[in-house]
């Protein structure tokens, strides 16, 4: 019953843009020109300009022949055809994406993947934002510069080197998380990392998710996305875990939460997990396609949690009603984020068309998202949940990757700052990179029970008795 990929893609463009979505899935009926000069560098971004590219839109050119409507060029390459580009230029000390000059470019460049990656994200929103036209209102720029050292904090041997992580959970396999083990396999990621996830692949996922495939739909995640990415990180061991973290067997056993990485797509599931009292959070998450954000927290330093970040606002509250009305349970259930036995059968009773054994354990989000786009609600549904794009979800996760790495990977001092929001549409403003105080209040880091504890668990120089988080 869900969504197909290009359906959720060409509702979350139609929120943006204005359009119905017969009108936006036309924007993306379009083919892209993809051209990359033949260095290392230049390559490495064409492959992930493809991967994006693929499940965004129509169809992609890469063979100098036949008829497209934008073209991606990097290096200095020629066009493909007469029509507008985006270009991207790599050098040593900045990589610049334009789509109205042609950037400097060295084939000798020296400039570690990860950061390919993110042009690579910024190069598909240049060219999704050209192919939408004046009917696109964010914020933009026409062009984009990443300069490394500033996105790599003075730490590019950090990420140039073997990096040992320990063992480490990653809280969700949907896009974020996806984008999150994409990134690592550009670094040399070494220990154990738990993906959980008690969901399962939908075709939705195929346009955001680029690990899944079309085989993949109603599989487990976490079990699906780990068996995609083994090959390619090969010093990783990928433990998947068709759970969600609160249910897992090893929570009773003292301080062993030391590293969790958070791509859930929840707010109130995000205070969740941070009241499950983690040595060190890493966070990201997006803003439909308008921005990311990116937060950390460790129980060593006195910033905001997650519980702060993403704190329950009447936004919220009213959002969880409407869905708890429409579909005929309480804000109760709403408020538990997976779909139980009981609940559905209510909800089966409310909307006899509903097959009970394929919504047990669905994410209200996602139940209420399919209904709503569908029609079977009987109404026109203005308050639907939407999808980011591909390259969004992949953007969040490849910074969250970077400052997970950068953190872990090493025992300097770490740039100040646990709080940042970063458009596709526009360069990096490293200014908006700020320390967030916890939020006067707040039901977790404000408790000074639970701070107690995290001190017992973690000790004020971050060490708990299982080790360095």
């Amino acid at each position: 019953m869900s969504l197909s990929a290009r359906e959720e893609n060409a509702k979350t463009l139609a929120s943006v843009v204005g359009l119905d979505e017969d009108d936006a899935g036309t924007l993306l009926d379009v083919p892209v020109g993809v051209c990359a000069a033949r260095d290392a560098r230049s390559q490495a971004v064409r492959r992930h300009v493809v991967a994006m590219v693929r499940r965004t839109v129509s169809r992609i050119e890469e063979q100098n022949h036949g008829a497209v409507a934008i073209d991606i060029l990097i290096g200095p390459v020629a066009p493909i055809a007469k029509v507008p580009a985006v270009r991207v230029g790599i050098t040593t000390a900045e990589v610049v994406i334009s789509s109205e000059t042609e950037p400097a470019h060295e084939l000798a460049a020296d400039v570690p993947e990860v950061v390919l990656l993110l042009a690579a994200c910024y190069a598909v929103a240049m060219a999704v934002r050209i192919s939408v036209g004046a009917a696109f209102s964010f914020p933009h720029h026409n062009t984009i510069r990443l300069p490394v050292d500033l996105l790599l904090g003075g730490r590019r041997h950090v990420v140039e080197a073997p990096i040992e992580i320990g063992r480490a959970y990653l809280a969700g396999a949907g896009a974020v998380g996806n984008g999150f083990i994409w990134a690592l396999a550009t670094l040399d990621a070494r220990g154990e990392l738990h993906v959980v996830d008690p969901k399962n692949v939908s075709s939705g996922n195929l346009g955001r998710c680029l690990w899944f495939e079309d085989a993949d739909v109603e599989q487990p995640k976490a079990e699906r996305l780990a068996e995609r990415a083994r090959a390619s990180l090969l010093r990783l061991k990928l433990v998947p875990r068709v759970a969600t973290v609160q249910t897992l067997a090893e929570r009773n056993e003292g301080p062993w939460l030391g590293r969790l990485v958070v791509a859930v797509d929840s707010r109130r599931a995000r205070r969740r997990l941070q009241e499950e009292l983690p040595g060190q959070v890493f966070d990201a998450s997006t803003t439909g396609i308008e921005e990311v954000v990116l937060h950390v927290n460790s129980a060593r330093e006195s910033g905001a949690c997650l519980s702060c970040i993403y704190h329950e606002d009447a936004a919220e509250a009213a959002h969880e009603q409407h869905v708890a009305s429409m579909l005929g349970v309480e804000v109760a259930d709403v408020q538990q984020h997976y779909v139980s036995e009981d609940a559905a059968r209510r909800i089966a009773l409310r909307h006899p068309h509903l097959v009970l054994e394929n919504i047990v354990r669905l994410a209200y989000d996602t139940l209420f998202k399919t209904m709503c786009a569908t029609g079977q609600l009987g109404v026109e549904e203005a308050r639907t949940v939407l999808a980011p794009l591909s390259f969004v979800s992949v953007l969040a996760g490849a910074y969250l990757a970077l400052e997970f790495v950068c953190r872990t990977g090493s025992t300097e001092i770490v740039p100040p700052f646990n709080y940042w929001r970063a458009s596709p549409w526009t360069s990096p403003v490293f200014d908006l990179r700020a320390i967030r105080s916890p939020r006067t209040g707040c039901e977790t880091c404000g408790n000074e029970v639970i701070r107690a504890t995290v001190r017992s668990l973690w000790g004020t120089n971050g060490e708990g008795s299982k080790g360095p988080i």
